[in-house]
């Protein structure tokens, strides 16, 4: 019978060697990317390629996604620029479709002064501060009445004034003439908006609001977690979690790297044994080994002066070897080969040669194989 072929072989039976000779070479498995994995399909007789690139991440509008084919996953790189140094009353926000910081917000416009006042812009409280007071009315007497004059910036006075009372920093001490008193006005400026981590307490010394206390900062975290802070608790709220390491062969190892923030999966699945030809190694996942089977075919039976040789090309047993030709005989001879001493055996003998008279001759005839008499008495005299 034909031997067993793979899809790829085709056996021909050789009529000179007696033997089926298998020819035919499996196709050479094609090149494929670190994601894909060829598996040679015996029913098309063609190698399969299966496995899909795994999407881009998604992300960040200065980041760039670039796929690894070494380790085969997608790298990305690049950092949001630095936020912009800003002005007290400005604010840097991030736009993710420009990709740029965008500042918005203006300074206040400086209030209007007296003459006597200076306005200068307070960078820790991004506030106008007016600094300068008044000189104190004259003292007058109720009879007399103090007038400033806003072009010399000095007071005029005509008759007495009583005694300006004490006033707080906020507060303007002014002679009414009509009541012949001081009217004393100006409120306490309101306490700044502060931040939950921010103390405002107002110094008598400088007439302003001093802000104290900074928010705490920011924790350390993993790759994968992100820190907010959160102004209701006044702390910092730590979210994100490691991603599942991913499934691996028997062979493979999943370590989590810190740098990149991804699994780093190492290993290779050893090598293929070496096989004899009527070997198959196959991988198996259970023991993480190769296993081996299959068994050389049985030699055949062969006759005395064959010898069968097993072919590691062909893997297939060879029978060598021609029974010698039967020797010369004689027609009453037989030549019988022995399979026992593997030798050609004669037998049979010439049959005696007969009697004759004194005028007869025998002679054996090979053609016949029988003894011929030949000759006749002479006539009596």
């Amino acid at each position: 019978a034909a031997p067993a072929t793979e899809c790829w072989e085709t056996a021909t039976f050789n009529t000179e060697s007696c033997t089926w000779e298998v020819t035919g070479d499996q196709a050479t498995e094609p090149t494929t990317e670190c994601y894909e994995t060829a598996t040679f399909n015996n029913d098309t007789c063609s190698w399969v390629v299966t496995g899909t690139q795994s999407a881009a991440p998604n992300t960040e509008c200065y980041e760039t996604a670039t796929f690894n084919n070494d380790t085969c996953i997608w790298d990305v790189t690049g950092e949001q620029s630095a936020a912009p140094a800003t002005e007290c009353w400005e604010t840097a926000t991030f736009n993710t479709e420009s990709c740029t910081w965008e500042v918005t917000g203006d300074q206040a416009t400086e209030p209007t002064t007296e003459c006597w006042e200076t306005a200068t812009f307070n960078n820790d409280t991004c506030s106008w501060e007016v600094t300068g007071d008044q000189s104190a009315a004259p003292a007058t007497e109720c009879w007399e009445t103090a007038t400033f004059n806003n072009d010399t910036c000095s007071w005029v006075v005509t008759g007495t004034q009583s005694a300006a009372p004490a006033t707080e920093c906020w507060e303007t001490a002014t002679f009414n003439n009509d009541t012949c008193s001081w009217d004393v006005t100006g409120e306490q400026a309101a306490a700044p908006a502060t931040e939950c981590y921010e103390t405002a307490t107002f110094n008598n010394d400088t007439c302003s609001w001093v802000v104290t206390g900074a928010q705490a900062t920011e924790p350390t975290t993993e790759c994968y977690e992100t820190a907010t802070f959160n102004d209701t608790t006044c702390s910092w709220d730590v979210t994100g979690t490691q991603s599942a390491a991913p499934a691996t062969e028997c062979w493979e190892t999943a370590t989590f790297n810190n740098d990149t923030c991804l699994w780093d999966v190492t290993g290779t699945q050893a090598a293929a044994p070496a096989t004899e030809c009527y070997e198959t190694a196959t991988f198996n996942n259970d023991t993480c080994s190769w296993d081996v089977t299959g068994e050389q075919a049985a030699a055949p039976a062969t006759e005395c002066y064959e010898t069968a040789t097993f072919n590691d090309d062909t893997c297939i047993w060879e029978v060598t070897g021609t029974q010698e030709a039967a020797p010369t005989t004689e027609c009453y001879e037989t030549a019988t080969f022995n399979n026992d001493t593997c030798e050609w055996e004669v037998t049979g003998t010439q049959q005696s040669e007969p009697i004759t008279e004194c005028y007869e001759t025998a002679t054996f005839n090979n053609g016949t194989c029988e003894w011929v008499v030949t000759g006749t008495q002479a006539a009596e005299p």
